[in-house]
């Protein structure tokens, strides 16, 4: 696997992951609300309400500065720390998302990596499939035990494990979001090569579309396991609100929406440019040498 993908994988994880996370949070909260025996809210109320929480109180033994600075962020009435609960592990396993799924797609289209009769597919075809294989596979490893940890630590103010495998509850759901959602990420992407005009046919736009491919198949998946990670008890009051209104499984699509386009615009766009800046250093090595 090459060390490119690697780093250019990982630098635009951590790039998008900063870049959109608030949305990520305010998404979570939404979803999490359908198991809520109290009355859902909008998200302009959910964002509202996170805004509004407290600063928490600062020892009185820090620094004078610290308690200037919490002052001053109290006296404008709003809060954007919730915004970024849970913000430090799933930025750090951007280092193995991105690069394993890039890495991965990248290695399975080689010729012969996934057959001589997977060879002859249409390359469209064969982008869905190498696409559908590494979201599978990073799911499984790596995104599961991190998003239960992460939907737990918003939702529930921290996690309680009862065993190391309890992080992996939800895995089924996390598989199957992230196979059908890569597998349209990739051709979403690759068509969007293909058929755009001129003026707007670069890697942000291209980025954009795998975005909205992504999210729209992926967000009813997404939508069940945040519930299953967040609802450890298996609470019957979100079963009965999504089969009555199965709408219930799109509930934040506005958000995943504005969530989904320009992360995957800033991942697609810093991917390649640092793919570009890593190979071309190899180059300039070689020539020197």
């Amino acid at each position: 696997m090459s060390s490119s993908t690697i780093i250019a994988g990982s630098v635009s994880g951590m790039l998008s992951t900063v870049a959109v996370y608030p949305l990520d949070v305010l998404r979570t909260h939404l979803q999490s609300q359908i198991a809520s025996k109290d009355k859902m809210m909008t998200g302009t109320e959910c964002f509202r309400k996170l805004l509004r929480q407290p600063y928490p109180e600062i020892p009185k033994s820090s620094p004078a500065i610290f308690h200037s600075f919490r002052s001053l962020l109290s006296s404008t009435g709003l809060n954007f720390l919730p915004l970024y609960k849970g913000l430090l592990l799933p930025l750090s396993a951007q280092i193995v998302y991105k690069s394993t799924i890039f890495t991965l797609h990248s290695y399975l289209l080689r010729p012969s990596k996934m057959g001589s009769t997977i060879d002859r597919l249409d390359p469209i075809v064969k982008s869905a499939i190498a696409g559908t294989l590494a979201g599978a596979v990073n799911a499984l490893v790596w995104v599961t035990p991190v998003e239960y940890v992460r939907n737990n630590h918003i939702v529930n103010e921290g996690v309680n494990l009862s065993s190391f495998f309890q992080m992996w509850r939800g895995a089924s759901l996390t598989v199957a979001r992230d196979a059908i959602g890569c597998a349209a990420f990739f051709v979403a992407r690759d068509l969007s090569k293909k058929m755009l005009p001129e003026p707007v046919n670069n890697p942000m736009a291209h980025g954009m579309c795998a975005g909205l491919g992504f999210w729209l198949v992926a967000l009813p998946f997404d939508t069940v396991k945040t519930l299953t990670q967040t609802n450890e008890k298996q609470n019957a009051k979100w079963v009965s609100r999504i089969t009555a209104s199965p709408s219930l499984l799109y509930r934040g699509w506005q958000v995943a929406v504005c969530r989904g386009l320009p992360g995957a615009g800033i991942t697609v766009w810093s991917y390649e440019k640092t793919l570009e800046w890593v190979d071309s250093r190899k180059t300039n090595k070689i020539m020197i040498e």
